[in-house]
């Protein structure tokens, strides 16, 4: 597309700016009264009105501030100035509250920028002014997003191209990809994964299909936790995942009240169409561009009335999985246990509605209710539905005009006709009826349907074309529309799998049988989960998917064309886990996207390349859009193998890696001599020693009381202090408008934890990418200096310096007196960015530094099997030169015999985080990776010990005491810190129940040379004795259940409330709590001494709840950090 003149000017240089145009933001986001921005980067212009938006050649930081404004876009600026003038900057950004927005990136070219393809919405740069350093119109091509511009100067003139979908790519609008039902998209570009381009930490109630249309990526989270009754609609950018806005419910708007199923919804012509509510109503369009509704469809279908909210909540319960996901109903664009609902199916500007109302008109009515088998009710079902009978059951479908909501025809069926499924294609509504409102599907996701007839009308008119019984006891996953037919299979159902035993082709112009074709049970594709089963239909074959083979049909005549094994390069082991396992299919134009670890498979099962990234929940599968594929969080699932939360993944490798010669910066203070070690009794790294053992060797006294409080962020989102407690500073603001909405969702709090060390504390204020130094003494600020992404890890402090890893993918040192540059480390493969929670990144994140035998440790890298892996650094601590250097890739281990493929197909990938040392070994946090330091030589088998322990990281069982093992919430190095917080703490041991009655190492965990204290459930303060090998002695049952050794003591179990912060000193054990409500009484957040016999010594309170893992101890000090962006010291006596 060529480039089209704009009529106004803008010198880039100086980045002059003027004319004044309202902010445009999403319904959710602040709004200021006017943004300063020039006409060539104005939304009427480019069509850009958020997302990322990429400045190439900034000298200064006028124009990211002005696009950055209204908070619905992120601005990165690409400069050539050099590292000082780069920091000015940022410290420009920092005091005006927009450094989470606005990125100063320093690249020593333009040529090659710094993006996966297609990941920038917007691309502003004067060439005339950038000469030769100018990138190619190629370039500047490869890295905009469908539905993004690129605004250029050019021999004196403004010119905007904007970018369109291109041919090769593909959207997935609907739950079966399009209106016709067939799964199938026409993406060219998804292939195998190789690289992330951007992850959000949303958390998705099971069933949640997301949609991706429009440059949009939408689906339904929750907003707080697994819980499906507190969830949110949510629009992200599909290429970047920038948040664009979000919708709650409300009272004027409780469509999400009731389970969002599959086909309730779908993406078409700039809006999102359905979304009904729980208590009926009608259906409802969304603008796609701001979350605002544009209509009620009040003249189409009524919504039927959901279950009350205490059955929907019992419904919600995770442990009723299998009783919850039972189908009424289900079938074609439609699932889940309330598919007598409405459902919406859009094409060519119509809106397609089936849904049914009793034979009066009146909306249906749909009750559910449970009986659970027992001791004196055995027999009982394991679930009931009580419907609105169907004889009194009139199925409706309904046309819509999609613009106005005005009805253009409405079909009825006879009474006792139920509507269960809808598609469209080739101007043919095809309804699927049944004469049974309930699915006999058993088990947790058997979503079948048994169908009556079929019936054909003109999408046009709404005029019968004709009617068909011939699929009549047809039990059906779907059905579609393809090449002028109804392609029909029907499925054998067994308890928990399915092999389709008939299929039917019918004429889409008068209903005649084209084949109806039948199979032996024995030749048929037939999976480990019935849902499996999915069929698409392209180029003449009908494909289904199986355990180990891919299966061909003949579409002309149904008969088997060809049976093909997958295969992986030579390897054989497990072969089924490269397939299907528990996950739905979907196709592209080159093969299907299948599997539990969005795995790729060509269609002549001959695959070269697997990795094990992302695990989506086991009934949804993963979704092929815009040359990626985008993968959802497993609610049920906590691997520290796995991305956590929304992600997409492409098919690009890592590129060339940075040159060595280019990865050291020299700064001010170069050549800054190492100081004395740090003092005993000190804090001076993440739970304070290598090990992450949150023990301090120094004896704290018998009272607790409060120094001083400092606040050196602002809470997120902004927090109220306890009653009584004095205000103080509130610290650096952080922005408003949609994006930085975006950034609690992340987890990772507003504070690193502190560390404290020669009489300074220091901490990171995260979004805002600032690290500060406070006087332990008085708690001012010594200094603070600006950073060019976000810390998920406080500095280690080592010999008066410190040094940090970043999300931008470097290693800093910095003077401990004053905060000044000694050398900076790129540990990244090159200069590639990536989006993760909201920010925009290093594709190489470093997840904090460890310091072992007086070398700088550092892993860079989301995970060893994206991105070309994670690569360790040795560096020499005074001046940053690399010492050594180790790859962890997707093997299971660099020692022989290696796998036949570097990713292999039963090995799942690690994602990277801290690194822990035991003085002898490395071992990546949660990923089970040990190495050796002076070798390289690494491994990360899993080892188990007696059926009664567990080393996660592989240690044999003297050095159990000193590492970590997963915890109960695996986050990885991807967002945030709590892998530590939350879970395992500096180790995690599970005893075996018989010799506990319980588990023990669930939220977090401190370790002393004698003693271990861990929590149970997160709620119990347990403790336990080492032996001299460092292992702890198992505790007899009786004495379990008595509660009553001195050597495990659940203290705080009857407060029901979580340990935020846990440390050990040789005398005491240091709990930090938050606020609770419990028998109808408040307990405030507090600061605890415990002694070794359970006993609390002392207590102070704190004026907000403690941020996870955010306690120090340090001498007689402690040093909290809460979640109002605090710290507080503590002294003790």
């Amino acid at each position: 597309m060529p480039f089209r003149s704009a009529p106004r000017r803008m010198a880039f240089g100086l980045f002059a700016v003027a004319t004044l145009i309202p902010s445009v933001v999403s319904a959710d986001a602040a709004v200021p009264a006017e943004t300063t921005i020039p006409s060539e980067a104005r939304a009427e212009v480019t069509g850009v009105a958020s997302g990322l938006v990429v400045v190439i050649g900034a000298k200064d930081t006028a124009l990211g501030e002005a696009l950055a404004a209204n908070g619905r876009m992120e601005v990165d600026l690409l400069t050539s100035a050099d590292d000082a003038a780069c920091t000015s900057l940022r410290s420009g950004l920092v005091a005006k509250g927009i450094s989470g927005l606005v990125s100063v990136v320093p690249l020593p070219d333009f040529a090659r920028l710094p993006y996966p393809d297609r990941f920038v919405n917007l691309v502003l740069a004067d060439l005339d002014s950038l000469g030769a350093q100018a990138p190619s119109p190629a370039e500047l091509r490869r890295v905009v997003a469908p539905f993004g511009a690129i605004s250029v100067r050019s021999k004196g003139s403004w010119k905007t191209e904007k970018i369109g979908l291109a041919p090769e790519l593909d959207e997935w609008t609907h739950f079966e990809h399009g209106a016709d039902g067939n799964p199938t998209s026409t993406d060219q570009v998804v292939s195998y994964v190789r690289g992330l381009q951007w992850a959000s930490d949303d958390r998705m109630p099971p069933a949640s299909t997301p949609r991706f249309g429009g440059g949009v990526a939408a689906r339904v989270v929750s907003s707080g936790g697994r819980d499906r009754n507190d969830p949110l609609l949510v629009a992200r950018d599909a290429a970047n995942g920038l948040l664009r806005w979000q919708m709650a419910e409300s009272k004027d708007n409780p469509w999400l009240r009731g389970r969002v199923f599959d086909a309730s919804w779908c993406i078409a012509d700039g809006r999102v169409h359905g979304l009904v509510g729980s208590n009926g109503g009608w259906g409802q369009a969304i603008d796609l561009a701001d979350g605002r509704t544009a209509l009620v469809y009040d003249q189409g279908i009524p919504a039927p009335h959901m279950p009350d909210e205490p059955l929907r909540r019992k419904l919600a319960d995770e442990e009723e999985n299998w009783k919850r996901d039972t189908t009424v109903g289900g079938g074609t664009n439609t699932r889940g246990p309330y598919s007598l609902g409405l459902m919406h199916v859009a094409s060519g500007g119509t809106i397609y509605q089936g849904g049914n109302v009793k034979a009066e008109g009146e909306p249906a009515e749909i009750t559910l209710g449970m009986a659970i088998p027992d001791k004196k009710n055995p027999k009982a079902e394991p679930f009931q539905a009580k419907v609105t009978p169907s004889r009194m059951l009139r199925g409706q479908v309904a046309a819509l005009d999609g613009k106005t909501g005005q009805r253009r025809w409405l079909w009825e069926a006879e009474p006792g006709r139920s509507v269960a499924n809808l598609v469209v294609g080739e101007g043919v509504v095809v309804a699927g009826l049944t004469r049974s409102t309930v699915s006999l599907g058993v088990h947790y996701a058997n979503r079948w349907t048994r169908l009556d007839e079929l019936v054909a009308l003109d999408a046009a008119t709404g005029q019968l074309r004709w009617r068909s019984g011939q699929v009549k006891d047809f039990s059906i996953h779907q059905f579609a529309i393809a090449d002028g037919s109804v392609f029909v299979p029907s499925l054998q159902i067994y308890t928990h799998s399915g092999a389709m035993s008939r299929m039917l082709r019918l004429s889409l112009k008068d209903g005649s049988v084209q084949f109806d074709k039948s199979y032996d049970a024995k030749e048929l594709p037939q999976g480990a989960d019935d849902w499996t089963n999915r069929f698409s239909v392209s180029g003449g074959r009908i494909r289904i998917g199986a355990q180990t083979k891919l299966f061909e049909f003949d579409s002309a005549n149904g008969s088997i064309a060809a049976k093909i094994p997958v295969t992986i390069g030579t390897y054989t082991r497990h072969p089924s886990l490269a397939l299907a396992h528990c996950s739905t299919w979907r196709a592209t134009a080159n093969g299907w996207v299948a599997g539990r670890f969005a795995r790729f498979i060509p269609f002549d099962g001959k695959v070269e390349f697997q990795t094990s990234t992302a695990r989506n929940t086991c009934d949804e599968g993963h979704y092929p859009a815009y040359g990626m594929i985008y993968s959802g969080y497993h609610p049920g699932c906590y691997c520290a193998t796995y991305l956590d939360g929304t992600v997409a993944m492409h098919g690009q490798g890592p590129g060339e890696a940075i040159p060595d010669d280019r990865r050291l910066l020299r700064g001010p203070a170069w050549g800054a001599a190492l100081g004395a070690p740090v003092a005993a009794g000190q804090w001076p790294t993440f739970r304070a020693d290598g090990w992450r053992s949150a023990y301090c060797d120094t004896l704290l006294g018998q009272t607790l009381t409060l120094a001083w409080s400092a606040r050196i962020a602002q809470g997120l989102p902004p927090v109220a202090l306890q009653k009584g407690w004095p205000e103080s500073s509130p610290g650096v603001q952080l922005p408003s408008g949609t994006i930085a909405m975006d950034w609690p969702r992340v987890r990772m709090p507003t504070i690193t934890a502190p560390v404290v060390a020669d009489g300074l504390i220091l901490a990171a204020e995260v979004h805002q990418r600032r690290l500060v130094a406070i006087n332990l003494a008085d708690g001012k600020e010594r200094w603070s200096r600006p950073l060019a992404a976000r810390l998920m890890y406080p500095p280690t402090i080592h010999r008066g310096l410190a040094y940090i890893g970043g999300n931008d993918g470097t290693v800093s040192c910095l003077r401990l007196s004053d905060g000044a540059l000694v050398w900076r480390f790129n540990a990244a493969h090159n200069d590639r960015r990536i989006s993760s929670g909201g920010q925009v990144e290093s594709a190489w994140a470093v997840p904090g530094v460890l310091i072992h035998q007086d070398l700088v440790y550092a892993s860079a890298g989301r995970h060893n099997q994206l991105d070309g892996g994670v690569m360790i650094w040795a560096l020499d601590p005074a001046t940053g030169a690399i010492r050594n250097r180790f790859h962890i890739d997707g093997r299971r281990s660099n020692q022989p015999p290696f796998d036949q493929l570097p990713y292999a197909a039963d090995f799942e990938g690690r994602s990277n985080d801290l690194l822990c040392t035991d003085r002898n070994r490395l071992a990546i946090h949660l990923s089970d990776i040990t190495i050796n330091p002076v070798t390289g030589a690494w491994t990360n088998q899993c080892v188990f010990l007696d059926r009664s322990i567990t080393a996660h990281a592989g240690f044999p069982v003297a050095d159990l005491a000193k590492f970590s093992t997963r915890p109960m919430d695996n986050r990885g190095a991807l967002h945030s810190p709590d892998t530590m917080h939350y879970g395992g703490g500096g180790l995690g041991i599970k005893y075996n129940m018989s010799q506990l009655g319980r588990w023990i190492g669930g939220r977090t965990m401190a370790i002393g040379p004698d003693r271990l204290v861990t929590t149970d459930n997160g709620a119990s303060l347990c403790l336990a004795k080492l032996d001299a090998d460092g292992v702890p002695i198992p505790i007899p049952k009786d004495l379990v259940e008595a509660k009553r050794s001195a050597e495990f003591r659940p203290n705080l179990s009857k407060e029901f409330r979580p340990i935020a912060g846990l440390a050990l000193t040789p005398d005491r054990i240091v709990v930090a709590l938050p606020f609770t409500r419990y028998s109808n009484s408040y307990k405030i957040a507090v600061l605890r001494l415990i002694g070794f016999d359970g006993t609390v010594v002392a207590e102070a309170p704190l004026p907000a709840d403690p941020l996870p893992g955010s306690l120090a101890v340090a001498g007689t000090d402690i040093v909290v950090g809460t979640v109002d962006g605090g710290f507080h010291r503590f002294t003790t006596k």
